[in-house]
């Protein structure tokens, strides 16, 4: 039985990155000859060798690898170098995953990837420096936001998330500290491990824990099939998050928190907090993905358009949010 099991592992595994090969093979089709030419121009105008770089420190680390902050001897710019032994990149599939998702990725409120270095027995990932830091650890040393600094985060977060979403591309593992600060409050999505790609409007994904529990959907808790509306679920959660400093389902005991997932059942916001953005975690965190809306639904919800935009509108009658949960 256990080998049965194994055996469908694998095969997921394989589907999933195969879907992954065919996105980038995809893309790299797509491309013009002049868009190659100014890659070529790039890649004359920047090295990519190790040597290039003049090693700072080491800013993080993980299960497969360490985070080294590096400048450039040519350019005096900063980046971050992902250094992953070949050994274990080679035999693990999210990381070949992250890899090839993140180098077809191009967009304002993604962090950049520049290229890949072999050096050793060593893969480097040339990835764009964040001076400010992640939302997890502003929030930990400041403490909740006010309405109009998390919608403008979360609108950051839906731009990106939208451009991913265009691309049949699901995030997968939305929080904080996957979320990088720059100047002038940009925020760029990272990490792109835990990524699916959809081939059509019509398939799900598959995947046995994906994410991060606190985060994840109702569907991913079970472990169902799922699509990109697992990210809205998150983007609930991350707001929530945001608004309270809290999780929304807090509690000591796992179970109790993953039986509240289930059911939607989160913590009531108070009347600090405004109706509109109740409405719209409320519209986020639906147990039937269905009854999610999209990432363009909520780049157009009054409490996005209200905090970021502030557009005057003419009086008339108060619009009453009904808050019933659709399961």
């Amino acid at each position: 039985m256990s080998k049965v099991f194994l055996l469908i592992g694998l095969s997921v595994a394989m589907v999933s990155l195969w879907n992954v090969w065919n996105l980038y093979s995809s893309y790299s089709s797509k491309r013009t000859q002049e868009e190659k030419e100014k890659d070529k121009v790039k890649g004359k105008k920047r090295s990519k060798s190790i040597l290039t770089f003049e090693f700072i420190k080491e800013i993080g680390k993980g299960h497969y690898g360490k985070a080294l902050l590096v400048r450039d001897k040519i350019f005096n710019k900063k980046f971050v170098l992902k250094e992953i032994p070949l050994e274990i990149y080679e035999n693990h599939d999210l990381l070949k995953n992250e890899h090839i998702i993140h180098s077809i990725l191009d967009n304002k409120f993604i962090v950049k990837y520049y290229g890949t270095i072999v050096f050793g027995n060593y893969i480097y990932l040339i990835l764009e420096y964040a001076p400010q830091g992640d939302v997890l650890e502003y929030i930990l040393n400041n403490g909740s936001l006010d309405e109009v600094a998390a919608a403008k985060i979360i609108l950051q977060v839906l731009c990106g998330v939208d451009y991913m979403h265009q691309r049949n591309i699901v995030h997968r593992d939305l929080k904080p500290d996957n979320l990088l600060l720059f100047d002038k409050g940009l925020v760029k999505i990272c990490d792109f491990g835990h990524c699916g790609v959809l081939t059509n409007d019509k398939e799900k994904l598959k995947g046995v824990g994906v994410g991060t529990p606190v985060y994840r959907s109702p569907e991913l808790v079970l472990g169902l099939p799922h699509n990109e509306k697992t990210d809205i679920w998150s983007i609930g959660v991350l707001t929530y998050m945001f608004l309270t400093n809290e999780s929304p389902f807090e509690d000591d005991d796992e179970f109790n928190i993953t039986n509240r997932i289930l059911k939607a059942d989160y913590t009531l916001l108070d009347d600090g907090v405004s109706v509109e953005a109740k409405h719209f975690i409320y519209s986020c965190m639906q147990v039937n993905p269905m009854n999610r809306p999209s990432t363009q639904d909520l780049l157009n919800h009054p409490w996005i358009l209200n905090c970021v935009y502030k557009k005057k509108k003419k009086k008339k009658k108060k619009k009453i949010y009904i808050i019933k949960n659709e399961h």
